[in-house]
């Protein structure tokens, strides 16, 4: 508890200094950006101004996120990051709900503590999760929280994330032959389609990606049948049989994976595990997921303050930050599978 409340009381006061900056008019996007929606109970995720979409295209030019454009000492202050992505205008394609793969039906909206998410059925018997790629951290403040100054800070640290990081993350981890989701950045159309959802997310920009229909399901993949567990039935089989085990070797490459994108956030929901074929033992390699946290810039002056009471807020950049705060969130999972693997295995892997 002494530590927790060390903890909270170095965080506030550098929050609280940016949010002094962060007035109302100094939150909104300049002129040249798209028009926001007025303030509304719930995440305030970035939605795009659709009425420039037109009806039937199969793409828009839009800017991920233009009310994170700031200058001047407010970046000294608060972080240049990734502002200059966020309002980068670029061509994304647009979701066509009618096509993709074969027609898709809204089932359900969920919002979670930073992203938004709206499963869908496919045609092709598979369902599917678009996932904003603004994020709303504040979604999970207390009701008294919201709409103040703090909240706002909160808000503009977005920034700091890579838009659309887990497109950049898949690539690389595909290149070290690590399994991974395949991901789409496409624009949510303004389309009757959505039904109860259309206001909501007409507009948003997003991530689509198959979503498994159950934790545990089997599917056919290249190289015969692919048996797919989530992250508590892998721990489950592993604890109850020798028979199921991790590939410690592929863990350790995507772990190194991470460390190398910068991403601290890799906790044991993070994954999933694939197992191919039928034999015994059934060893299961890692599906690594959900990197929103890679590539994070952590720049400006309140930030830099608030991580040294906070070792686990890391910045990407040329040089490593130390194991224990690059490291933190993910040492349940790497306790239990990287132990037994010899520093012979760490260089061959590393090196490879």
């Amino acid at each position: 508890m002494r530590g927790s409340s060390r903890i909270v009381r170095g965080v506030l006061p550098p929050l609280a200094a940016v949010s002094l900056w962060l007035t109302p008019g100094a939150a909104q996007s300049s002129p040249s950006a798209a028009p926001q929606p007025p303030a509304a109970e719930g995440p305030d995720i970035a939605v795009l101004d659709t009425a420039t979409v037109v009806p039937g295209a199969d793409s828009a030019i839009v800017a991920p996120g233009p009310q994170y454009r700031k200058s001047g000492f407010w970046t000294v202050f608060a972080g240049r990051h990734y502002r200059d992505l966020w309002v980068t205008p670029i061509r994304v394609p647009v979701l066509d709900l009618e096509r993709f793969a074969g027609g898709l039906r809204p089932l359900q909206a969920h919002t979670g503590s930073q992203t938004k998410s709206l499963r869908f059925a496919g045609a092709d018997g598979r369902e599917y999760q678009f996932r904003s790629v603004d994020k709303d951290p504040t979604a999970t403040l207390a009701p008294e929280l919201r709409g103040t100054a703090y909240s706002r800070a909160l808000r503009d640290g977005v920034s700091a994330s890579f838009p659309a990081a887990p497109l950049v993350a898949n690539g690389l981890l595909e290149s070290a032959g690590v399994l991974a989701d395949p991901q789409s950045l496409a624009l949510m159309p303004d389309d009757p389609a959505l039904g109860e959802f259309r206001s909501e997310f007409r507009g948003v920009l997003g991530l689509i990606e198959e979503r498994p229909e159950a934790p545990d399901a089997e599917e056919r993949a290249a190289g015969g049948l692919r048996r797919i567990v989530s992250p508590t039935g892998l721990f489950r089989r592993v604890d109850a049989s020798p028979g199921d085990r991790v590939d410690a070797r592929a863990f350790l490459r995507a772990r190194l994976m991470d460390i190398f994108m910068g991403d601290r956030d890799r906790h044991r929901d993070q994954f999933r595990w694939a197992a191919f074929g039928r034999g015994r033992p059934t060893v299961w390699q890692p599906i690594s997921r959900d990197h929103d946290e890679a590539f994070v810039q952590l720049d400006g002056l309140a930030l830099r303050i608030t991580a040294l009471y906070y070792p686990p807020l890391v910045t990407f950049g040329p040089t490593y930050p130390k194991d224990y705060r690059l490291n933190w969130h993910a040492r349940e999972v790497d306790r239990r599978f990287l132990v037994p693997l010899e520093r012979a295995t760490w260089d061959s892997v590393a090196t490879a």
